[in-house]
């Protein structure tokens, strides 16, 4: 229908942000900064179904909170507070998303180890 009537559409979304101010005025918005978490979650596991990596249908939001629980919440390669997932074994590699192979770290850190294996990012890391 947006695409066929486009003056429709926005006079029909017009009016749903004027009968559901609530919502509309960022309340999704401000959800999704308070619960990054889930965010980050739901991004690993749509990455794993896009790779069709095993266990893409296995860890579940809980799997993944208790590993982020196991590790104190902190990065498991440099002890920052931990804002991303990553898996040990790179998905783009042949990884699993299992919860064996999901681990807290921080932005810095993933950036750094991208699709690294985690010998060959702890061999460097060390070797600065």
């Amino acid at each position: 229908m947006r695409i066929a009537n486009p003056e429709k559409a926005k006079k029909q979304a017009r009016e749903w942000r004027l009968a559901h101010p609530e919502q509309a005025n960022g309340h999704a918005r401000k959800w999704q900064r308070d619960h990054l978490e889930n965010g980050k979650i739901r991004q690993a596991r749509r990455r794993a179904r896009k790779f069709r990596a095993k266990g893409h249908g296995y860890a579940t939001d809980q799997h993944v909170a208790w590993r982020f629980e196991m590790w104190g919440g902190r990065c498991y390669a440099c002890g920052e507070k931990a804002t991303d997932i990553d898996h040990v074994i790179p998905l783009a590699k042949g990884g699993a998303h299992f919860p064996a192979n999901i681990r807290p770290i921080c932005k810095r850190c993933n950036s750094r180890k991208g699709a690294m294996p985690l010998r060959a990012f702890m061999s460097k890391r060390q070797q600065k």
